[in-house]
């Protein structure tokens, strides 16, 4: 007699004697009478069997309907898998982005600090990544801890701010999150975390009316803005300028000791794609002493060229950097440009042309620029 045409008493019989979840699930599949017939069994099943795995799986596809019955049945909402990961189902739904499924969840129980193998919780997942601001607001509501760290030690404000969503950040700081964390590895704290990453100019405020010091230094001494020109992020140069930062302030740790913002912008910048010449422009429109010298003696032009930043130490000379200083080694711009390292023809000339000393002796043996030229073998037509 064919199954189909057994009364549901006597199918859900036959089932019970179904051991294998694989010979289940494919009569399961046989037909859609099977299907309606059998599927709250298969919940039921699979919450016998190991508290309700298959939460985690319906969890991970934002399957609505899925979760609501695994839930239904009985399924532990905050199951761990015996697996190295230690998830839940509320960090798969924040992981792969479903809101609703994370309203689920935290209605029904899961706790909104569970933390993964890596000490990752969901709230430190929902910021690090573009995730709907609704289920940071989620999280929020339900009594996640503004201020909980993971395995690296960043804070949910922190991966918010480095990934620069607004929303996020305000959420945080309304509920009371520690606005003057310090990243461990750099030292930086969050203005100059932003500064790396062209913060929105909204970020930039809240964080400095939060208290964060406009000059405060990372552990290399440098100053957000100061960070903002390392990274050549234009728009928070700009931006932080406009609200006050200083351009003149001067690091005081040792291999940068007396460098100012356009000495980091006079040098090669890690965008192979910026020259800095909009930075350096608008430093120098803001007041940036152009002739500033740091321990050894050299100005943001003589570091340039002596680093083989050809192109900033063309914007130097187009703002009215000074050709006449002379570095601790007794180097004129005209030395260090005829060195292999910072070779140029154009460059050569223009500074000859500005009246460049060519025959001013220097360095450590009295040279002039000419013997620098050919010792390093340059062709001297230029």
């Amino acid at each position: 007699m064919c199954l189909l045409f057994l009364p549901p008493e006597l199918t859900l019989l036959v089932t019970s004697h179904l051991d294998s979840p694989k010979d289940f699930l494919g009569l399961l599949r046989a037909s859609r009478k099977f299907y309606i017939l059998l599927i709250n069994e298969l919940y039921e099943r699979n919450v016998r069997s190991d508290g309700g795995s298959a939460l985690l799986w319906y969890a991970s596809r934002g399957d609505e309907v899925g979760v609501r019955n695994m839930l239904r049945a009985g399924a532990n909402v905050n199951l761990r898998p015996p697996d190295r990961a230690q998830s839940t189902a509320l960090l798969q739904a924040v992981t792969t982005k479903h809101t609703r499924v994370v309203q689920i969840l935290l209605e029904n129980g899961a706790l909104p600090d569970a933390a993964d193998a890596q000490s990752m919780r969901p709230l430190a997942l929902a910021t690090d990544g573009r995730s709907d601001t609704a289920i940071t607001k989620l999280l929020l509501e339900y009594g996640s801890m503004a201020n909980s760290v993971a395995f690296d030690k960043h804070t949910p404000l922190l991966r918010a701010v480095r990934s620069n969503q607004e929303s996020k950040v305000t959420l945080l700081l309304n509920h009371r999150a520690d606005a003057h964390i310090l990243e461990r590895r750099t030292g930086m704290n969050l203005l100059h975390i932003a500064a790396s990453k062209n913060a929105s100019l909204r970020i930039m405020k809240m964080l400095i009316d939060n208290g964060i010091p406009m000059d405060s230094q990372d552990r290399q001494g440098r100053t957000p803005l100061q960070v903002a020109v390392t990274y050549s992020s234009t728009r928070t140069v700009s931006l932080l300028l406009r609200l006050g930062a200083n351009p003149n302030f001067k690091n005081k740790i040792q291999f940068w000791n007396g460098w100012t913002a356009l000495f980091y912008a006079a040098t090669k910048s890690s965008n192979s794609r910026s020259d800095n010449k909009t930075i350096i422009q608008t430093l120098v429109k803001h007041r940036a002493e152009l002739d500033s010298k740091n321990y050894s003696e050299e100005t943001p032009l003589l570091q340039a060229i002596s680093r083989g930043a050809i192109k900033q130490a063309q914007v130097l000379l187009d703002c009215g950097a000074s050709i006449t200083p002379i570095d601790a080694n007794g180097e004129t711009v005209l030395h260090l440009a005829a060195s292999s390292r910072s070779w140029c023809p154009n460059l050569m000339s223009r500074l000859v042309g500005n009246g460049a000393d060519v025959n001013c002796a220097g360095g450590e043996n009295g040279e002039t620029p000419i013997f620098y030229a050919i010792r390093n073998s340059h062709d001297l037509k230029a």
